[in-house]
This record gives structure tokens, C-alpha cells and sequence, in this order.
């Protein structure tokens, strides 16, 4: 399923950074926006972008960016960076007080490190080695320095998870996050972990909380990905 390229654990991949900016190239990004960054910060590749690359090597595109960034005293810089680079773009901020720029069909979102949602919160110790820590999903626990060109140390390079599990439970993100582990499941054809069916079966028997999983789909995916009555029928 993986196909690793010369990709370890720890290890260095210029192809993936020669794959990210020729996407953003293809794009119509102003990559000189990113190369400020790296010059001045570190620049961190986070979540699905990566996880994609590592099973499929972007054979399926890529839809947006997660890129998280170390060393900013604050986001004011991002702001000030969006205004000058992407002017003629459409961009907002985003809610981690960041950047979020749409350009084609490409979306970016840009945040400070200490401003990823589990270290605002205090649920996970701030620090960039816990970064992999910091997602509700076991499937989103990757991530790329595109400064050194490494995956972080404890990114699931070289293994895939056979199942959908919890990595932090948050449980004001339950709804959502469960969506997108039925999303992943089908995607990867993966099993969901025992835990995640348990709070499945507790979240789509109420009424308004179904209804929550629901919106999300369409706020995110812009359609309904997931029959939440036909999964209801299949956990009760």
C-alpha cells in the first residue's frame, strides 16, 4: 500500500518537497511567500497533505496545504506577509489565527505553531516534537520539516494504521472528527477501532448531534460523503 521512494522515518525526501512546490506552482502560488518563510521560520507540512503523498505520491492530487509555522512571536506577520504576497488572491483568516488562501482550486491555510488547536487548549505540551500529538485522528499523525526536508521523528512513514483510531480525544470535536473517520475508512478501506465505533453508535442515536456530523459534511465536503441512516442501521 505504501510505496516508500527512499522515504524513512526521520529520514530526508526531496522528493516531496520538489512534489509540494511544483504543486504550488501549478497553481499560480506566489512561492516566493514560502521561501520567506523558510528563510526566516520553520516551515512544517502538517496532516493529510502528507499522509496522502506517503500512500498514494499524490496520484490523486491534492485538494490543500496545512502548513504550520515555528518562531513567529505572533500571526501578525502572517497577516502582513498575505497582504503583500497574495493581494490579488482571495484569502481570510483562518481559525487558528492564521491565513487561509484559495487560489484555483487550491486551499492553504497557515498558522503559528502555538496556535495549533490541541496546544491552545493545553491538552498537549507545546512543543514541536508533540506536534504529532496534537491530532484527535491516528490518520493525521504526519508531518514534513520542509526546512531539513525530514519527516518528524514518530511520523508513520513505513506503516499504515490498519484501523481509524483516536490519537487525542477532544470531545468538542467528536462530531466532526467522526465524520472524517468514516470518510477515511472508506477512502483506505480501514476498520474502525472499537473505541470510535463505541462513540459512533453514542453520537448518531441523538438526533441533534447526527445533525451535527451532517452539517459538517456539507459545510467541509460541500455534499454528504456519508449516509448517516444507513450507518445508524448498521451499528444498532
Amino acid at each position: 500500500m505504501i510505496d516508500k521512494q527512499g522515504d524513512t522515518e526521520g529520514g530526508k525526501s526531496k522528493v516531496l518537497y520538489d512534489f509540494i512546490y511544483e504543486i504550488l506552482e501549478t497553481s499560480g502560488i506566489p512561492i516566493e511567500f514560502f521561501k520567506y518563510l523558510e528563510s526566516k521560520y520553520g516551515v512544517i507540512l502538517f496532516g493529510g497533505s502528507v499522509r496522502d503523498y506517503i500512500v498514494f505520491k499524490g496520484k490523486y492530487g491534492v485538494r490543500d496545504f496545512d502548513f504550520v509555522i515555528s518562531g513567529l512571536e505572533n500571526c501578525n506577520t502572517l497577516k502582513e506577509l498575505a497582504e503583500e504576497y497574495f493581494a490579488a488572491f482571495k484569502w481570510s483568516y483562518n481559525q487558528f489565527g492564521g491565513v487561509k488562501i484559495e487560489v484555483n482550486d487550491l486551499t492553504l491555510d497557515c498558522w503559528r505553531l502555538e496556535d495549533t488547536y490541541a496546544f491552545r487548549r493545553g491538552k498537549v505540551k507545546m512543543d514541536i516534537e508533540h506536534l504529532l500529538d496534537t491530532p484527535m485522528l491516528n490518520i493525521d499523525r504526519y508531518a514534513y520539516n520542509m526546512g531539513t526536508m525530514q519527516y518528524l521523528l514518530n511520523c508513520n512513514v513505513n506503516t499504515f494504521p490498519n484501523e481509524v483510531d483516536f490519537n487525542l480525544y477532544l470531545e468538542e470535536l467528536l462530531e466532526i472528527n467522526l465524520v472524517r473517520a468514516l470518510v477515511y475508512s472508506k477512502k483506505y478501506n480501514l476498520k474502525l477501532s472499537p473505541a470510535i465505533k463505541l462513540k459512533m453508535k453514542e453520537v448518531i442515536n441523538d438526533e441533534k448531534r447526527k445533525k451535527k456530523m451532517k452539517d459538517f459534511q456539507i459545510y467541509h465536503y460541500k455534499e454528504e460523503k456519508i449516509n448517516l441512516n444507513k450507518i445508524e442501521r448498521e451499528i444498532n
